[in-house]
């Protein structure tokens, strides 16, 4: 079910899915696997809105991290390389 009107955190969101099977249907459990409690069982992943030059904002997804703290390292990382910077309007002096 998809919301509408939504809006994602600043920072993203960090979750931990795994590729489990349901066994009746085929479809993968993913976040809902009762097994991603266990230690080592599935990998962490992040998605967030970066900023761009053309766009706007484009959703990014990473995944495949061993822990929590590794995937919030990588989306921190990722948000800092992308935030834009002021620059100076044209036409306008700096200083005067």
């Amino acid at each position: 079910m998809r919301r509408t009107g939504t809006r994602m955190p600043e920072r993203g969101v960090v979750f931990k899915r795994c590729g489990c099977r349901d066994r009746r249907s085929g479809r993968r459990l993913e976040g809902a696997c009762p097994q991603l409690a266990k230690r080592g069982h599935g990998s962490w992943y992040f998605h967030c809105s970066v900023p761009t030059v053309l766009v706007g904002t484009e959703r990014v997804r990473r995944g495949g991290f061993p822990s929590r703290q590794a995937a919030e390292t990588a989306r921190d990382e990722l948000l800092a390389a992308r935030r834009p910077t002021r620059q100076p309007r044209r036409g306008r002096l700096a200083g005067g």
